[in-house]
């Protein structure tokens, strides 16, 4: 009679009798209406303004008595989610996976809005044990959870790097592209307690934060070294510190105000006090640290405990790095810039420690002049370090360019906007000009495809870059020879690849994970290249599934492994590659199941089962004496 029990008749007849007389039933879905309230199931909970259609005895379905939306499909016991199932939420499928007691509990997967949002274990409705966050279809993190607070794991960014990471004890670490950015305590997830800062994998800073900003004792570092150790507030120096240059020789000690230098003593490099610093006027010596974090020793004028006026900075050789003026601690006006050596190679207008117009040299000869932008060449005319003739022209920062650099490199190819772009090539400017890199670059970074070698001219990489690192598809070589095809991040081997030995035989085809080989299937050969092993490898361990072992390249054993040993059905062979057993293993002996066993000739010397590990049937023992066999239980 009904063919639909989600009706107004069903919702305002049927279900308010059900109320009414307090009755704890289940209704069974069908087409008629005989089967309909034939079947009084207890342990439905009415009030709950629910009701369950079940389509087998564990199957079931569950509606929103009101709404009559789908809340729930999936199995039963007793009247209680149990098994696997799906949760819905306004008609959108909010989760799937396994129920206990009427509760999530197991592993399972989290949505909204029709978009995956977690993925692993839930105890009594909360998210607990290992499992992932999902943002816009991209793994955000992963770690373990304990009652739907993270207790531990990592999070990604947009590019699948690691931002940062939060271990078992609270100490939390943040990473960007150039690896660990912060390490440290943390409350309510701001920055609380002991900290350390790092800046391209070297320590900046340590010592206390508070609301997530450095405050109370601290010491900054530049490249590893100390330069100041002092008291700070809401990130800036103020109290009582010291500035040390990098030999370890105190420059100033003092009083900080809202980050300017204010009572202060100057030491020279013998430990003379000199010029003491009253309300931040004077001239004296002090350490400036440049955006680019280039540190030098500063000596000149000063305005309110900041370079302010004419100055010279120098590096540790003792030559001078820059003479010009300064403005508020930056280079601002008339300047000029020297190399390591002592040859100048920029001369010209500073805007706020940035570049704006000039000429640059190179070991004194004239490689540029024109106009910069943010501090690149923008606008201007390029010239040959050798003989000074016109090489190249950039307009708003575009053309085909020779850079040169002070570490030896030097980059021929196209800038936009004064950054590298486009195709372009590095030179070892030290070893004949050697070509170590030929490809793509992006924002004056190496990515996209391109090209690696070595100083002797040969190739060692071919594929995918980002942001300086493989990353991607790539072929890796040695001595001219392919050693691995696949798939790289960050500049490792992760991802789908293959193995290849000197002779560019594959030894290995499947997953790397860190650079090593993690899930696949994999040969193995000894020293002297024979045969031992062809077979799986799971979770970064050989030997794992099937395979198959060899000794002075005879087959000994066919079958499964775990964890590199014998596990499971496998079959054993003799130096003749002549079966010898036949059956169940457990780690490494002959353990369950039927098994065969034979003599060196191939004459069958037992046949029945081994219950853990004792033999069980018929075994054939030979008289050599009387020349024939006996059989025995």
């Amino acid at each position: 009679m009904l063919d639909n029990i989600k009706s107004t008749f069903f919702q305002k007849t049927l279900f308010s009798y059900l109320k009414n007389t307090k009755q704890l039933g289940i209704v069974k879905y069908n087409k008629n209406f005989q089967n309909l309230l034939g079947l009084n199931i207890k342990h439905y909970q009415i009030l709950s303004r629910k009701y369950i259609i079940y389509e087998s005895k564990k199957f079931g379905k569950e509606y929103g008595a009101y709404s009559d939306f789908l809340i729930y499909e999936g199995e039963y016991i007793n009247g209680r989610r149990n098994g696997k199932g799906k949760e819905y939420h306004l008609g959108q499928l909010a989760y799937e996976g396994d129920f206990k007691y009427g509760k999530r509990n197991g592993i399972g997967k989290e949505y909204y809005n029709g978009k995956l949002i977690y993925e692993g274990g839930f105890k009594n409705n909360k998210r607990d044990g290992n499992g992932k966050i999902f943002k816009n279809d991209k793994l955000h993190f992963e770690g373990l959870f304990f009652e739907n607070d993270i207790f531990k794991g990592k999070t990604y960014d947009e590019n699948g790097e690691v931002a940062y990471e939060l271990t078992e004890n609270g100490i939390r670490r943040e990473f960007n592209h150039y690896g660990l950015k912060f390490e440290g305590e943390f409350l309510n997830w701001k920055k609380n307690g002991k900290g350390k800062e790092f800046e391209s994998g070297k320590l900046i800073f340590e010592g206390q934060y508070k609301n997530g900003k450095k405050n109370g004792i601290g010491t900054e570092y530049v490249i590893g070294d100390l330069i100041y150790k002092g008291e700070y507030l809401n990130d800036q120096r103020h109290g009582k510190g010291k500035i040390l240059d990098l030999n370890g020789n105190i420059i100033f000690e003092g009083e900080y105000l809202y980050g300017k230098q204010w009572n202060a003593k100057y030491y020279d490099e013998k430990g003379n006090i000199v010029d003491g610093l009253k309300n931040g006027k004077g001239k004296c010596k002090t350490v400036i640290i440049h955006r680019n974090l280039e540190v030098t020793l500063y000596e000149g004028e000063f305005l309110n405990g900041e370079p302010n006026g004419k100055g010279k900075e120098f590096k540790n050789s003792g030559l001078p790095s820059f003479k010009g003026n300064y403005l508020n601690g930056l280079r601002h006006g008339k300047g000029k810039e020297y190399d390591f050596m002592g040859y100048i190679k920029f001369e010209g207008e500073y805007l706020y420690d940035e570049r704006i117009e000039g000429s640059e040299y190179f070991r004194g000869a004239l490689i540029f002049e024109g106009d910069y932008k943010y501090g690149r060449k923008y606008n201007g005319i390029g010239y040959d370090k050798n003989d000074g003739s016109e090489i190249y022209e950039l307009t708003n920062g575009n053309g085909i360019a020779t850079l040169y650099y002070e570490n030896s490199y030097e980059f021929r190819g196209k800038l936009i906007n004064g950054k590298r772009n486009g195709k372009g090539k590095l030179y070892l400017k030290k070893n004949l000009k050697r070509l170590i890199y030929e490809g793509d670059f992006m924002n004056d970074k190496i990515t996209g495809k391109g090209k690696s070698y070595d100083l002797k001219g040969k190739l060692i990489y071919e594929g995918e870059y980002l942001n300086g690192k493989k990353n991607g598809q790539g072929k890796e070589y040695v001595n001219g020879k392919l050693i691995y095809d696949g798939e790289y991040l960050k500049g490792i081997k992760n991802g789908q690849g293959k193995a290849y030995d000197s002779k560019e035989s594959l030894i290995f085809e499947g997953e790397f994970l860190d650079g090593k080989q993690w899930n696949g299937k994999g040969i193995e050969y000894d020293d002297k290249e024979r045969l031992i092993f062809e077979g799986e490898y799971k979770e970064g361990k050989k030997w794992n599934g099937k395979g198959k072992e060899y000794f002075l390249d005879k087959l000994m054993y066919d079958g499964e492994y775990v964890n590199g040993v014998r596990n499971g059905q496998g079959k054993e062979y003799d130096g003749n590659e002549k079966l010898i057993f036949e059956g169940e293993y457990k780690e490494g002996k002959k353990w369950n199941g039927q098994a065969k066993e034979y003599y060196y000739d191939g004459e069958l010397i037992f046949e029945g089962e081994y219950i853990e590990g004792q033999k069980v049937g018929k075994e054939y023992k030979f008289y050599s004496s009387e020349n024939n066999w006996e059989t025995f239980d």
